[in-house]
């Protein structure tokens, strides 16, 4: 874990969001929309050392999971390890796996084809990831 400035970089790069307790990024992200931070030229994700940075080493086979689900935010209060098992159990417990219907798929596709929508917003009408949406249009998944 890179040491040299990362807490004064981390520190001076979220905006506090009183009504969530939320610290979000306001650095660059990558295409998921965590937040990245460059040390000595290294990417890192900006949750993961925050995390670090206030608990600890990640364990091993873990990934830093967020209670909030707000991929920005940095707040290590909001933050937690867990296995890929926990993680995918707090998506489902959290409604966040929500599985279409065909009749939504469809949806999407016309929304896409005759309204013109992109992914991003597609993905927001129907609470999904842009990945999800990006499958169904290019027929990865839902072949119907």
């Amino acid at each position: 874990m890179p040491q040299a400035n990362t807490i004064e970089t981390i520190l001076d790069r979220y905006i506090p969001i009183p009504e969530s307790g939320c610290w979000l990024w306001e650095g660059e992200v990558n295409h998921k929309g965590y937040g990245l931070i460059s040390v000595k030229g290294k990417y890192y994700l900006a949750h993961r050392l925050s995390y670090q940075l206030s608990k600890g080493n990640i364990p091993a086979n873990h990934h830093v999971c967020h209670t909030c689900d707000v991929r920005c935010c940095i707040n290590p209060h909001h933050l937690f390890a867990g296995t890929s098992r926990e993680n995918v159990y707090d998506a489902l417990r959290k409604g966040r796996m929500q599985k279409l219907t065909v009749e939504q798929v469809k949806e999407i596709r016309r929304l896409r084809i005759q309204e013109g929508l992109v992914e991003t917003e597609i993905a927001a009408l129907f609470g999904v990831a842009r990945g999800t949406i990006a499958d169904i249009l290019h027929y990865r998944t839902w072949k119907i």
